[in-house]
């Protein structure tokens, strides 16, 4: 046995007798801190570049974890759990998700592209999620490698079938599916004839969106894509497109295309951030009418809305989690709309919606 396994053979017996027998470690805040420390070093030894690059790896995740379950603020989550047995379970799921995530063998280090959705704590899983999820990927990581100069809406071929990835599998935790993890493995499927070209055209738009994700995620480092206002602005774009829906906590986007240590973290709360880099580069004016929801998904927190002027719909883009759920009770209903319109990214107007007012009270006191 080397040093190393018999390392991570202590770490592992430490960690399994700090979950079955909690009354032999102390109060609460001493099995807390020694489970996180316990961690700390598992991760030293077993995945050094991740130390290396973030010391404040575990704490981190672990901060966000609990915050995912419920637990967030800062009072101490052992605290608040006065059971040894609640906390000592919270702390066991810990482990299983970070382990499982960041081993050589986890899915985001084996597969070519691996997505994975945490839903937030009191949200069921549904099928539209992974579905429209994985379609949504393809169709972002396709438009970010094509020209934003290109008068067709499709990617070339080389490309299409490069981001045509095969699901190698669906792993959901906890099986009922009510604040879930769902980890989306992919591998692509070998082409007809192999396009060195159109591989690295790939790894760059997927490297631009996942830079421009980072920096929304609020890290100070400047996108590559800034260098360039038009490339900026259309990646800006589609990572926009990218972002989870109301309903997921976090997505995650990583693997052996994504070329990071670990995967890029998207949040709905992003948008905020990325519509500032179209403000500036974008025609943007005040826009305020009446009309109607035609329809809402979300999965994307994006709604079609038919102004009473008008005779098409227009795409909004909502940024509140209250205007969310006020679009979704009431469907067809008449509602008050107010943000910025922005022309010349996308192939058609699309609203930033800032305020929603329901007109029709009726409807919205019958539900």
């Amino acid at each position: 046995m080397s040093k190393n396994e018999a390392m991570l053979r202590y770490i592992s017996e430490q960690l399994d007798s700090l979950r079955d027998r909690p009354e032999m470690w102390g109060p609460n805040i001493c099995i807390e801190l020694q489970h996180l420390m316990l961690m700390e070093m598992w991760l030293v030894a077993v995945r050094p570049d991740l130390e290396h690059q973030n010391p404040r790896l575990v704490l981190e995740e672990y901060g966000a974890y609990c915050r995912r379950h419920g637990h967030g603020g800062k009072t101490p989550v052992s605290d608040k759990l006065r059971e040894p047995s609640q906390l000592t379970k919270l702390l066991a799921s810990f482990r299983d998700e970070f382990t499982q995530r960041l081993s050589p063998t986890s899915p985001f280090a084996e597969y070519d592209l691996t997505v994975a959705y945490n839903l937030k704590k009191e949200k069921p899983l549904s099928g539209s999620i992974v579905s429209q999820g994985l379609a949504n990927v393809r169709r972002v990581l396709r438009a970010a490698a094509r020209s934003p100069l290109s008068s067709s809406g499709r990617s070339p071929k080389q490309i299409e079938e490069l981001t045509d990835f095969e699901i190698v599998d669906v792993e959901i935790h906890p099986n009922n599916g009510v604040g879930a993890r769902v980890v989306i493995p992919m591998r692509q499927q070998a082409p007809q004839q192999q396009d060195w070209s159109a591989q690295n055209q790939l790894r760059e738009a997927i490297g631009a969106v996942v830079e421009m994700a980072e920096w929304a995620g609020g890290t100070t480092s400047v996108p590559t894509a800034s260098n360039d206002p038009q490339k900026r602005d259309w990646i800006a774009w589609q990572t926009m497109r990218l972002l989870p829906g109301a309903d997921v906590e976090t997505m995650e986007l990583g693997g052996k295309l994504v070329s990071r240590s670990q995967p890029v973290i998207l949040r709905l709360s992003q948008r905020a951030r990325l519509f500032s880099v179209l403000e500036r580069g974008l025609n943007s004016s005040s826009y305020t009418s009446t009309g109607t929801i035609r329809a809402l998904n979300r999965d994307t927190s994006v709604l079609k809305f038919r102004p009473d002027s008008e005779t098409k719909n227009l795409e909004c883009w909502l940024t509140s989690g209250d205007d969310l759920s006020l679009a979704e009770r009431n469907l067809c209903s008449k509602v008050e709309m107010k943000g910025k319109l922005f022309t010349g990214v996308a192939r058609k107007p699309v609203l930033v919606v800032e305020e929603m007012a329901l007109l029709d009270e009726a409807l919205d006191s019958e539900d």
